[in-house]
């Protein structure tokens, strides 16, 4: 063997390609290393003997023979992506195959075989492509559409499940971008348009939620969520995908979760307009009174200093009493949505401030237990309406469940547990049934009659305490008071501390 063919073989049995070369018979005129570990043999004997003397896949062998033979007669350099079995592993290869047709120096028909294997590639290919279809199956089953935007050809693909939301045919699975502003309502088109602009100038996620108007005309609301995944060299976006799924239901559902909680906000104002206009006639009767009464001593002549500062000081202690109470209203209705810390003991005396007219008048007494005061952060206007609107439920109750008017009873206690200050209102009305007690805080759950509830009042209660990092439970309790042992609703509302006020003494 010459030094030439010494250094040829060399290359040849080193590399990890195959190399071949073929008759047209199918028979190996040579062979090099790594073909013949494939096959468990040496290159020598393979000399004069095809693939089906060494791999028992007579598929892969039959494969083998007709392409080679094809390519030869076509006599054109070929690529060719073909598998083979490994003699002694039984594991299956992937190769890409360069096959040249040639005549040697007969003038038969040869190929020179080079086979490179890419059978990691393949797995990882078939992995990714395993975890594509796991994934769009699991849109398909919660219901979500995929997107895959090609920027540089301007072009849309989708998922089945993108059609089938908007009921449109097959054929649109791939299409330009002008097709999907088609299906834009007009009065989202802009907007979600410079959510897409502002996503490839920023890379910020892009998020939109907008009308889809669908083939058959129907309109859907869609929320829409994307990324951008692939640049160029200069950072220029080059390819975009995202999800979308159909929000129509949860839109219409909040449209009318909004609804009817003004119409439970009015119907509590209207309640406290009727507590307040209770409340002003005492104060009102009492400075008509003053007013007379310095009128009429004016009258007769017998108006002295004294009399006169009496009246003015009770005319003036009564408007301010007047004044608080408009304030504490006006803190009522505001719809401040900016976190505040407030104190819970003041919170607590601005809402009896209000509601005390309306217990007085169904002969409901109130007996508070304030042992602690503490400094918190929340929306105070709206603790304060979760807070009336436990009592307005209690008193409820109670005017519902007690005939006798002297045994109507409402506790209020406050104490610090760690750093959390429980709150809890209190009632002897007989508890609420077991069989709801899990239920009284869920959205259109009631108990009251169609025209005397909507249901929001206590799921919009636990709302409310929710967003100023509250908690709020109800359970039933039996306890004894002045020697009459009572069943009752206890509600424990519960916000974190800022500062601890341990105060020890009751509140008149």
């Amino acid at each position: 063997m010459s030094q030439f063919t010494e250094v040829i073989k060399t290359i040849t049995d080193e590399t990890p390609n195959i190399i071949m070369i073929k008759n047209y018979q199918g028979q190996f005129e040579f062979a090099n290393q790594t073909l013949s570990k494939l096959y468990n043999t040496t290159p020598e004997n393979m000399i004069g003997k095809s693939d089906s003397d060494f791999n028992p896949n007579k598929e892969q062998t039959d494969f083998y023979l007709k392409n080679i033979q094809d390519i030869m007669d076509l006599n054109e350099l070929q690529t060719v992506y073909e598998e083979s079995t490994d003699v002694t592993t039984k594991e299956i290869r992937y190769y890409q195959s360069l096959k040249k047709p040639f005549l040697d120096s007969k003038g038969n028909k040869n190929i020179l075989v080079l086979a490179n294997d890419i059978t990691s590639i393949h797995n990882e290919r078939l992995k990714t492509e395993e975890k594509e279809a796991m994934l769009n199956l699991a849109l398909e089953i919660i219901g979500e559409g995929v997107w895959d935007w090609d920027l540089t050809t301007n072009m849309v693909r989708h998922n089945q499940q993108w059609c089938d939301m908007f009921y449109i045919d097959d054929s649109k699975l791939e299409h330009d971008l002008g097709f999907f502003s088609s299906l834009l309502h007009h009065d989202d088109a802009q907007r979600v348009f410079e959510s897409i602009q502002d996503t490839l100038k920023t890379n910020k996620p892009y998020v939109s939620q907008h009308r889809i108007i669908c083939a058959n005309g129907d309109i859907r609301w869609v929320e829409d969520r994307g990324k951008v995944i692939k640049f160029d060299n200069d950072n220029m976006p080059l390819r975009m995908i995202g999800c979308v799924r159909d929000i129509t239901d949860t839109v219409n559902l909040r449209s009318k979760e909004i609804l009817l909680e003004k119409q439970s906000r009015l119907a509590t104002l209207g309640e406290m307009i009727g507590n307040i206009a209770h409340q002003w006639r005492q104060p009102l009767s009492m400075i008509t009174t003053m007013a007379s009464t310095v009128s009429l001593y004016n009258t007769m002549k017998t108006l002295d200093e004294n009399t006169t500062h009496e009246a003015m000081d009770g005319i003036i202690k009564q408007a301010e009493y007047l004044s608080n109470t408009i304030n504490d209203f006006r803190n009522f209705i505001k719809n401040d949505r900016d976190k505040q810390n407030f104190h819970i003991l003041s919170m607590i005396q601005k809402c009896l401030s209000i509601a005390n007219a309306s217990l007085s008048k169904y002969y409901i007494e109130l007996i508070l237990d304030i042992k602690d005061d503490a400094l918190c952060n929340g929306f105070e206007s709206e603790i304060l309406q979760a807070f009336l609107n436990i009592l307005n439920n209690a008193k409820d109750v109670l005017v519902s469940n007690i005939e006798n008017e002297l045994s109507r009873f409402i506790f209020i206690e406050t104490h610090i547990v760690g750093q959390m200050i429980e709150i809890k209102i209190k009632d002897n009305a007989g508890g609420v049934p077991e069989d709801i007690l899990d239920k009284v805080f869920k959205p259109y759950f009631t108990t009251k009659q169609d025209s005397d509830g909507t249901g929001l009042g206590l799921h919009m209660c636990k709302q409310i305490i929710e967003d100023s990092f509250g908690k709020v439970k109800v359970q039933n309790e039996e306890f004894v008071y002045q020697d009459t042992k009572y069943k009752g609703a206890v509600f424990t509302l519960s916000f974190p501390i800022i500062d601890a006020i341990f105060i020890n003494s009751d509140m008149e």
